[in-house]
Order: C-alpha cells, then structure tokens, then sequence
C-alpha cells in the first residue's frame, strides 16, 4: 500500500484480512482490507468501507456505458427513450439490457449521490426545424428534466447531438436519455451497425 500504508500505521493498526474483525479496545481504530476494499471499524464496532481494489484508498466505481448496436425508429412530434441493446461496461448493475426497461440506467442501493450523465446520437438526414435530446430523471417531463433544443441545417447526411450534465439522484431512481423530432417524417436514430454510434454514460462522481 506504500504511502498509504505508512500513514495508516501513524494512527492505526493495519490489518489484512478476509473476515471482519473483533471491536477493538478502547481508543483503538482497525484499518483492515476485506474483499478487496479499504475498512475502518472503531471502540464502538462502526464499520466504515472506503471501496478500493487492491488496497489503493480509492472509492469503487460505479457507473455504465451503453449503446445502440442497431437503429431505432422515432416518429413525427414523438419523445422515445433510447432502448440499449449493448454495453461498454456496467460497473454496479445499472443497466437492464435484457430486461423489462433496457431504456433505463437504474442507480444501485447505497450509490446515491452525483453522476455525470452523457449522451450522444446521430439521427438520419435532420432537414426540419427541430431535433431535441433529453436526460429524464424517473421519467420525461419532470422538472429534474435536462435537454438541449438543436436546429440541424445539414441535409442527406446525419446529424450527431451530444447533451451532458451532471445530475443528483437517489438509490432507485432511474435516468433515461431521450430524442424527440419534429422534422416532417419518422427518423432513425442510427446505432453502430451504421458506422455511426448513438451511446450514453451514468458515472458516480467521487
């Protein structure tokens, strides 16, 4: 743990382990590691995880990358959640691609806090006056709402949006990111199969 190591020591007694350990004496403090993650229990039995594969003092990571491998069909004046049907990565279970609700990144028990939200999609030929992504918290329409209005002038060729923010939310709370058009027709969103990549991320900050 090197430089870790030495300052645990300065105040505490470190410990490595797989089981959790006795309550120590009075005005002591264990600093143990149990299933790869940094513990602290004090004179009063609290236990406190502070994450940390291999010992390094560091939180775990908790966040997912997803994204669309196909295309996925948004009709005129229509708002659509993003379905993912494939993953970067999905550290905590986030994500439920095989599931009920593949459009939804769902935050774990415990996880609460602050995440950075990122989406961006690539939509076919945006010749009409309006193209607008969404990140919903717990559905679309809510004042927790954040969204960004595009007016693309390019035509015959795609178009790619990029909307991020940084968003707070609760243990089961669910974020979604969302397109709505209004171009005069249906439009794809276009997903990997095309060579364009339409893909979001949810990352727990700290």
């Amino acid at each position: 743990m090197g430089m870790l190591e030495d300052a645990i020591r300065a105040y505490a007694t470190y410990e490595d382990r797989t089981t959790d350990p006795a309550t120590p004496g009075s005005g002591e403090t264990l600093v143990y590691v149990k299933d790869g993650k940094l513990h602290t229990v004090d004179d009063g039995g609290t236990v406190v995880e502070y994450g940390a594969g291999g010992g390094d003092g560091g939180a775990t990571f908790v966040g997912a990358a997803a994204y669309l491998s196909g295309n996925q069909t948004v009709p005129q004046n229509s708002t659509d959640p993003i379905e993912w049907d494939a993953q970067h990565y999905d550290e905590g279970g986030l994500l439920d691609l095989a599931g009920a609700n593949p459009e939804r990144f769902t935050i774990p028990a415990g996880e609460g806090g602050w995440y950075v939200a990122s989406f961006t999609f690539f939509i076919e030929d945006p010749t009409g006056p309006q193209v607008t992504s969404y990140i919903g918290i717990n559905g679309l329409g809510g004042s927790d709402d954040r969204r960004v209005l595009n007016a693309p002038s390019w035509s015959g060729v795609s178009a790619a949006v990029h909307l991020s923010d940084v968003v707070e939310v609760l243990a089961g709370d669910h974020v979604l990111f969302a397109v709505r058009q209004s171009t005069g027709s249906s439009r794809d969103v276009l997903g990997a199969a095309n060579g364009d990549r339409t893909f979001a991320s949810l990352v727990k900050l700290g």
